[in-house]
């Protein structure tokens, strides 16, 4: 079970905007994008959402297979991919400058629909519950909606096929209702937009430190300002490996580095990387040059990636030839 789940879905709902999933990073949400795996945005396929016993969740070992058909990866209450579009959506209104009252009215109109629904609909008091707490406005009646459907067994009800879950979810709702039965003592003041610009400008070469003190190479095709708080470049990555910084040959040469793991969908090593995992790797990073970006270069790509892992399949392709030769 992650640690950071409501970082990680903030990553996949940004990626989901382009309805792409995300490659090396958090799992997309079947919720989210259409076709990917079996979902749609809004409403997850009925009698998936909750772990299955003897699943791998069920045990406590989440994969990426199951959390992106089921939609929960663990028994807390914002383990939950519906919760977070729920508290997702509340908080983009917070930021926007809407009250909380404001933000209220607007997730049960847009929710309408999930509200009625037997899975969703505890899920989404749950989440609204969390957020007027956590801002520290929670109406009386969205508490009783919680307790009335933890006391009914309405909130269980998707957990009952899970011998092994059920007791740890309803523990998890307990705690979560002790809690807000009783008024934050530090209610948070609302969130502010934060700007994330893409890191780099198209054109850019990049040099990139691997961990074995080698060097791979990387293009900067594009950078997308659409969406202002998860800034994007294109970046594809160079056949190169060396313990020299790459000369501007290799970038003016283009030769593509190869996608040969399982199920790439695309041959060249293209993606869009998000501000996520920048931190750790900028030490790594360092634009060697700039060349113009060619008509004939790649203009778009299926997949998602943070930062943190770039370069790191030039060295999987070592190992890989290593065990070949």
């Amino acid at each position: 079970m992650r640690e950071n789940g409501w970082r990680d879905a903030r990553f996949r709902r940004a990626a989901s905007r382009h309805n792409r999933p995300a490659e090396n990073a958090p799992p997309t949400t079947s919720r989210q994008l259409r076709g990917t795996f079996g979902g749609t945005f809004g409403g997850l396929r009925r009698g998936l959402r909750r772990p299955a016993a003897g699943s791998s969740v069920a045990r406590g070992s989440s994969t990426e297979n199951v959390e992106s058909s089921m939609g929960a990866w663990g028994y807390g209450i914002r383990h939950d991919d519906f919760v977070l579009d729920v508290i997702g959506v509340f908080e983009e209104l917070l930021k926007a400058g809407h009250s909380v009252g404001d933000a209220t009215k607007t997730v049960k109109s847009k929710f309408a629909a999930a509200i009625q629904d037997s899975d969703d609909g505890p899920l989404f008091w749950l989440a609204l519950a969390d957020m007027q707490w956590t801002y520290g406005e929670l109406e009386s009646r969205v508490l009783n909606r919680v307790r009335g459907d933890f006391a009914s067994g309405r909130s269980l009800d998707a957990w009952k096929e899970d011998p092994r879950g059920l007791p740890r979810r309803r523990a998890a709702l307990e705690k979560f209702i002790r809690k807000i039965a009783v008024p934050s003592p530090r209610p948070k003041k609302p969130p502010k937009t934060v700007v994330r610009p893409p890191m780099f400008q198209p054109g850019d070469c990049l040099s990139i430190r691997l961990a074995n003190d080698r060097y791979a190479a990387a293009l900067v095709l594009a950078a997308d300002h659409s969406t202002v708080e998860y800034g994007m470049n294109l970046v594809g990555v160079l056949d190169y490996d060396s313990p020299q910084k790459p000369p501007m040959e290799v970038f003016r040469t283009r030769k593509w580095h190869l996608r040969a793991h399982p199920g790439a969908s695309d041959a060249m090593d293209v993606a869009w990387y998000q501000p996520v995992g920048f931190r750790a790797a900028k030490d790594r990073l360092e634009v060697v040059g700039h060349v113009e970006i060619l008509d004939s270069d790649p203009k778009d790509s299926k997949s998602y990636r943070g930062w943190r892992g770039i370069g790191d399949q030039v060295m999987d392709q070592q190992e890989r030839d290593a065990k070949g030769s």
